[in-house]
């Protein structure tokens, strides 16, 4: 999705402050770096285990 600070971003970086403040100052995020980047990974399926039990996910669905 681009630079952290991109205007694009705004909104976007505004949440993940509020939502990661406990840690996000504390040397984490450099946003002056141009490539610190904020990464979109959309699953489209998984298996998960859990206690022995298999779980296919399709996010498609």
């Amino acid at each position: 999705m681009g630079y952290v600070c991109g205007e694009q971003n705004a909104e976007i970086i505004r949440r993940l402050r509020n939502a990661f403040s406990a840690w996000y100052s504390n040397g984490h995020i450099d946003e002056s770096d141009p490539n610190t980047i904020i990464l979109r990974i959309r699953l489209s399926d998984t298996v998960l285990f859990n206690q022995g039990t298999r779980f296919n996910i399709d996010f498609n669905v």
